[in-house]
Parts: structure tokens; C-alpha cells; sequence
């Protein structure tokens, strides 16, 4: 074989290689360059109004449609509320159950996607929602509320991180509802991951058809259910009401300060909770730390340490020459930082973050933490 056919062959394959890698690229470049026009579509349409998002989630039977007719028929929020509703399959059911709305006022996203998906960051699936939500807009006019339901066998990760992508839309994440059927709970041997998963990415737990027990063995009964909940979800509010408040599921502001300071209260006083796969792991400091070193460390965490064992990440941080307080909520790979209210004068700046993921490495986690309190630029 001569060396001038084997450097043509060797050409033809670098080519190749090229070629394939110029088109990925191009076809990515054009699809983040629709998703952008798309979302600068949908902020410009809200004419400078946010609209509250709410992801209701729940193992099968939990109850979602049940609080989905309550909150529809309740005269106290004081929203026109649109429904999206994530089906798997070809035919919905439960838009067929949902009552006190007009029929144009609930929108199905058909085979599950928007739930199930592994990733978005291919920008499949946003563009995807994208193009539902402008649809949305375009048919139904003057909603300001979104709730979003997902399907009983849905892992919320994904959507949760897509409505955080969505951000610069006008279309604001309010906070993720979980329903847990309190009386399965306490059956189940083998907890679903579908149902962990809801469990952990929650914002606000659920407990309904506690009205199923006795009225001696109801607290008995939610006690024991919060044990089990709590090692998945150290400090989401819960309910245990009969009749839930409609105004303690929406409109919730999950990223607010004040909101986070009691979390995290509660989060730290159970820093290292732990179910079969489940583990909390609580970081704190009273240095301020730098910015960017934070960042750094950070996207480390994120993106090169535990990767999709991190399920959420949230704190407040103390900033070095910065008198506001930082806000970090994150969802697998996608996170915010940001500033928010300011310290009070007497405030003790104290950073506080918790991480729940699937086999974190506590110890590991704790020492690139304090090594990072410990640097000289602190």
C-alpha cells in the first residue's frame, strides 16, 4: 500500500472529522440563536409583566388534580391561572378532570418530554417548551399565573432546570409543590426514585388524604411520614391539612432571602441526612468569601465533582465587599447566584449552603469547602 494513498485516506478522515464537527456546530449555533429570539419573543409579549410559574408534581395518585380543581375554584389568590399539563401517551385524562376552567385554559404536552427528559442541553427540550409557551400566549390571552403538572411517574429535575434557563423570558419559577399520599407512603417498602426524586426537588411538600385515617392515629401517622420525608427533604415546608391553603402553594417566592433563612435554619439542624441514596450535606462559614473564587469552586462542585448526583443546591452567600446577600439556587448542572436584600447592620454574614444529591461525598464536599474559606483572599 503506498504512503500516497495512505495520506489521502488519512486526509479524507480529518475532513471528515471537521465537516461533522462544522455542521454540529453550525446546527447548535442556529438552534441557541432561535431559542434566543424566541425568548426575547416571549419577554417582549409580557409587556413587562413576570409571570409566577408553579410545578406541581406527585406520585401517581397523590391527589394533583384534586388540588388543581381547589385551586381553580378558590376566589382568595386572585389569579387567571393557565394549566400545562405534561401527558405521557397519546391521550390525556386528566385535563378531562379538571373542572372550573375553560377547556381553552389548559394546554397538554403530549409523550411526557417536558419531565423525562435526561438533559436539556442539547436545547431540544427548551426549544420545545418554548415553542408551547409562545403557542400559549398566542391562543390564550391575559393569564398571570402558570402551573405546570407533570405526569405521576415524572422526575421534575429536568423541568425545574429548563424554567431556570427560561428566566429572561418574564416567566419566573415560583417554586416546585410535591403531593405525597401519605397513606402509600407509609406502605411503600421500597421508595420509587420517580417519587424521591418529586420528594427531593421540592420547595413545598404535601401530605393529603390524612382525612383516611382515624382522628387518634392522624398525628401518629404524619410523624412518621415526616421521618421518612425529611431524609430526602430536609427543609421543605411541610402540610398536613385536609384543606390546603392556597395561598402557602403559590406565589411563594422560593429564591427570597427570607424565605431561604428559614430553610436553611432547619436544613442545618440535620446536616448530614441520609436514605438509601438520598444525602444532605449542610456548608457554612462566617467568612466572606470572594466572588469569583466562589464561582470557581462552585462550577467545580457542579460540573466536575458529582455532576447528576446533584440534585438541588441552595444557600445564601456573604460576598466579600458586597453588602447584599447572594442567592444561589441550582438544578443538576444549572445554577443562579445573584444579589438580594442587603445585610443588616447587626447581621452576622453568615454563608450557608445545602447540597442534596445521590451518594455525595460529605467529607470530600467539606474539605474543598473549607479550603476554599481557608485561601489568603478570603
Amino acid at each position: 500500500m503506498s504512503s500516497s494513498y495512505l495520506i489521502t485516506v488519512l486526509v479524507f478522515l480529518l475532513l471528515s472529522v471537521f465537516l461533522s464537527n462544522a455542521i454540529a456546530w453550525i446546527k447548535q449555533f442556529r438552534q441557541q440563536s432561535r431559542i434566543f429570539n424566541k425568548t426575547q419573543q416571549l419577554s417582549s409579549r409580557q409587556r413587562g409583566k413576570t409571570i409566577p410559574v408553579t410545578i406541581l408534581t406527585g406520585f401517581l395518585g397523590s391527589g394533583k388534580t384534586t388540588l388543581l380543581n381547589a385551586i381553580l375554584s378558590s376566589p382568595d389568590h386572585g389569579y387567571k391561572i393557565m394549566i400545562l399539563e405534561n401527558e405521557v401517551g397519546a391521550v390525556s385524562i386528566d385535563h378531562e378532570l379538571i373542572k372550573n376552567v375553560p377547556r381553552e385554559g389548559v394546554v397538554v404536552m403530549q409523550n411526557g418530554c417536558m419531565c423525562c427528559s435526561a438533559s436539556t442541553k442539547n436545547g431540544n427540550e427548551l426549544e420545545r417548551i418554548l415553542d408551547h409557551l409562545l403557542q400559549v400566549q398566542a391562543d390564550i390571552h391575559g393569564f398571570d399565573y402558570l402551573i405546570v403538572e407533570t405526569t405521576g411517574l415524572a422526575d421534575p429535575g429536568p423541568i425545574v432546570q429548563t424554567f431556570l434557563e427560561l428566566r429572561a423570558s418574564r416567566y419566573r419559577l415560583d417554586g416546585v409543590v410535591t403531593l405525597v399520599d401519605i397513606q402509600a407512603l407509609l406502605k411503600i417498602k421500597v421508595i420509587p426514585t420517580e417519587m424521591q426524586a418529586q420528594l427531593t426537588y421540592a420547595d413545598v411538600i404535601a401530605m393529603t388524604k390524612t382525612d383516611l385515617f382515624d382522628e387518634n392515629e392522624v398525628q401518629g401517622k404524619v410523624d412518621k411520614a415526616t421521618e421518612i420525608i425529611r431524609e430526602m427533604n430536609p427543609d421543605a415546608p411541610l402540610l398536613a391539612k385536609n384543606k390546603l391553603d392556597v395561598g402557602s402553594l403559590l406565589n411563594i417566592h422560593t429564591f427570597d432571602v427570607a424565605r431561604y433563612s428559614t430553610q436553611l435554619a432547619t436544613a442545618q439542624s440535620n446536616p448530614h441526612r441520609h436514605s438509601t441514596s438520598v444525602s444532605t450535606v449542610f456548608l457554612t462559614t462566617t467568612h466572606e468569601l470572594d466572588l469569583q473564587s466562589f464561582g470557581i469552586w462552585l462550577n467545580d462542585v457542579v460540573n466536575e465533582n458529582v455532576k447528576e448526583n446533584v440534585f438541588r443546591i441552595k444557600g445564601i452567600v456573604a460576598v466579600k465587599d458586597d453588602n447584599s446577600k447572594w442567592v444561589l439556587q441550582g438544578v443538576l448542572d444549572t445554577y443562579t447566584l445573584a444579589p438580594s436584600a442587603p445585610w443588616a447592620s447587626d447581621a452576622e454574614r453568615v454563608t450557608q449552603i445545602v447540597i442534596i444529591g445521590k451518594n455525595l461525598d460529605a467529607p470530600a464536599l467539606e474539605a474543598s469547602f473549607t479550603a476554599l474559606t481557608d485561601k489568603k483572599n478570603m
